[in-house]
């Protein structure tokens, strides 16, 4: 947080609103998980947050609420290629044209979209891929899922550049408890 605060030189969120959009406790810890919406100018579809209670009190999950206020995700694909990020997105099926039009022997199509953006771009993922066996089954007809996914930036031959879903971090965008 120290680090990524000293280059982006950022102040105070200033919230336009804040509203609780879900919550719920853990059956075996008893601990309770907050899921808000802060709504600013910068961001007028609003920021989910998540503040979870824990042993050492209540956590609020800095990088994801720094993912979307600072949209890192629309930095990502508009910067260079050849790198690589880790993103909390939303992955559904393209229409038929569109999925006719951009797959091949090698990847299936795949919408990838952040929240805080109305954009929806197309990103592949390859067919021998664990990644695709855990996206398929998620991103059918009319369904969007939300994992944490690892997006690389590919260039090819010709120089043009993609999106590739590397592979599913997380099936869900909980905060998750490091492994002991």
């Amino acid at each position: 947080m120290e680090a990524y605060s000293n280059l982006a030189e950022d102040g105070p969120t200033v919230a336009k609103s804040i509203s609780v959009r879900q919550s719920r406790i853990d059956a075996d810890t008893g601990e309770s998980l907050l899921l808000f919406t802060v709504v600013t100018e910068e961001r007028p579809l609003g920021i989910p947050v998540a503040v979870q209670e824990t042993p050492q009190g209540w956590l609020v999950d800095w990088p994801t609420f720094v993912e979307f206020r600072d949209d890192l995700f629309g930095k990502f694909v508009s910067g260079p290629p050849d790198r690589t990020g880790v993103f909390h997105l939303l992955l559904s099926s393209p229409d038929r044209d569109q999925a006719a039009a951009t797959t091949n022997e090698h990847f299936l199509p795949i919408l990838v979209q952040s929240v805080v953006s109305e954009d929806k771009r197309l990103a592949f993922v390859n067919r021998e891929s664990d990644a695709l066996r855990t996206i398929a089954p998620n991103t059918g007809e009319n369904l969007v899922f939300a994992p944490v996914v690892e997006v690389a930036k590919r260039r090819t031959s010709g120089g043009k550049t993609f999106l590739e879903i590397v592979r599913v971090v997380a099936t869900d965008w909980l905060p998750h408890k490091p492994a002991e």
